[in-house]
């Protein structure tokens, strides 16, 4: 008997706690995607090598909307270059443009703040004017990229 009233009263101090927890709901959590997003930074890393730049730095202006109804525009210098349609699963978000591109992203994100990141391993021709052995060759390009967006306005 005296056990039992140990568990009730355990059960009874930690179960506010368990119901606080519960409110990190997926719905919730993508209701805070739902906005215009102005790039600050994006960085890159592979292995022990990292590059970070500011939107200043990179020369050029990017908003990314995202919208209620599951949309997407990104906008370069005011101009919309890219659009489609994004879900939300966990902590993943991803991007499906018109074009038929997917891309899934890791995010993070706040009242002010998102960020985004994602692993590319892609092969590129090497920079430079082509040449007979250049054609051929293709560099590998692997690492992580991170976004940081800041709501615009």
């Amino acid at each position: 008997m005296f056990i039992k009233k140990i568990l009730i009263f355990v059960f009874i101090c930690t179960f506010p706690l368990f119901l606080a927890n519960c409110n990190d709901d997926p719905a919730s959590s993508a209701n805070k995607l739902l906005s215009d997003w102005l790039l600050v930074k994006i960085s890159f890393q592979s292995g022990t090598t990292s590059y970070e730049f500011t939107a200043a730095e990179l020369g050029y202006s990017m908003i990314m909307k995202i919208k209620s109804d599951h949309t997407y525009q990104i906008l370069i210098d005011g101009e919309i270059t890219e659009e489609g349609t994004w879900n939300v699963s966990n902590n993943n978000i991803t991007y499906e443009s018109s074009e038929g591109y997917t891309q899934t992203m890791e995010y993070t994100v706040d009242n002010s703040r998102l960020i985004l990141t994602f692993t590319t391993e892609e092969e590129e021709p090497p920079v430079g004017p082509p040449s007979a052995a250049s054609r051929s060759l293709k560099i590998l390009i692997q690492g992580t990229i991170t976004m940081e967006f800041t709501k615009a306005g």
